[in-house]
């Protein structure tokens, strides 16, 4: 009899930490500040001017921080010759309206196809690919640390979720190394005012802290509809805004500061987005999803978030002739 007290007082111990997990709302601060990722890349796949749709979301909805990626492919797409101009571009509209930018550098970037490796790259030695990877990562902080527009600096995205999407040669030695080469940068260039340095993870599917110690930084993802090829649309009831904000407590014993840096905001498709058709895109994201998302950010503990899919957003706006989530997003308190 005695032990099934014990299991009872048990049961009822983790039944109340499942309640309070799901049901109970901390009061919090509200989300301090709103970004964006932007994708050239990406827009220009949806038929967009991409420099057009960064200064609509700097001039048109008030975005002030931005998460840019800087690729490989477009920045040494030929071996030892560096371009960086459309990077430089963008950070530079930036600038001019006193913008932030968490700039992104390394192999396994935002968007797909998540390796952004130049095709040379791909046809080398480990030993060498490691060499130049390295080296595209130093001639990127040398050309940018100076930039008014860079405050934050990203090494890959997500690199821990190997079983996901692997980047063949991205081994975590490699990550650490480019981390080690960052920090060593940045102490050599601004000692007294470091920059931090951001390693991101899956918020549902990694842990947050696999490189606590090497990185100042830790941000997550966070995705609310999904869609998967045998289950279909997969929605995530079950990660409460609370799921997150125990995590951010935990992984903050451990790091300095946790942010969002990929929030959905945009349909999850199986194929190419301009390839999918608009009905089929609508039932994992339309202006219900866009607005449920918003409401679970007032449930938030993290300080920045930056939304993901304002691509998408612009050119429903300036392709589909839908310009609802464009609006809706004029709505956002961006500071």
């Amino acid at each position: 009899m005695k032990r099934w007290y014990i299991l009872g007082f048990v049961g009822a111990v983790f039944i109340g930490i499942l309640l309070h997990q799901y049901f109970w709302v901390y009061p919090t601060n509200k989300v301090g500040q709103f970004g964006i990722t932007w994708a050239q890349p990406y827009a220009e796949s949806l038929g967009l001017n991409s420099q057009e749709g960064l200064i609509a979301a700097l001039d048109d909805l008030g975005v002030r921080h931005f998460r840019i990626p800087a690729y490989w492919t477009t920045i040494e797409a030929e071996r030892g010759k560096y371009q960086f101009r459309l990077i430089e571009e963008q950070l530079d509209e930036i600038a001019k309206r006193n913008g932030r930018v968490l700039l992104v550098i390394g192999a396994r970037q935002p968007r797909w196809p998540e390796c952004w490796v130049p095709d040379w790259a791909k046809t080398i030695s480990e030993q060498e690919r490691a060499e130049a990877q390295l080296a595209y990562v130093r001639a990127t902080f040398e050309q940018f640390t100076d930039h008014p527009a860079v405050s934050a600096w990203q090494i890959e995205n997500e690199p821990t979720l190997t079983w996901f999407m692997e980047c063949p040669g991205l081994s975590r030695e490699l990550v650490r190394s480019e981390l080690n080469l960052v920090r060593r940068l940045e102490l050599e260039d601004r000692p007294q005012n470091r920059r931090p340095i951001i390693m991101t993870y899956s918020g549902e599917l990694s842990p947050w802290t696999t490189f606590a110690g090497a990185s100042d930084q830790v941000g997550i993802s966070i995705y609310r509809v999904v869609r998967n090829p045998w289950l279909g649309i997969i929605r995530y009831w079950y990660f409460p805004a609370n799921f997150y904000n125990y995590r951010y407590r935990i992984a903050k014993h451990k790091t300095s500061e946790v942010i969002v840096t990929e929030f959905q905001m945009e349909p999850w498709t199986l194929g190419p987005l301009p390839n999918t058709p608009l009905d089929e895109q609508l039932e994992t994201f339309d202006l219900e999803h866009m607005k449920s998302n918003l409401e679970f950010t007032e449930r938030l503990d993290f300080n920045l978030i930056y939304f993901w899919g304002v691509e998408w957003w612009y050119w429903m706006k300036e392709k589909q002739g839908k310009p609802e989530f464009w609006n809706l997003a004029k709505t956002i308190p961006w500071k």
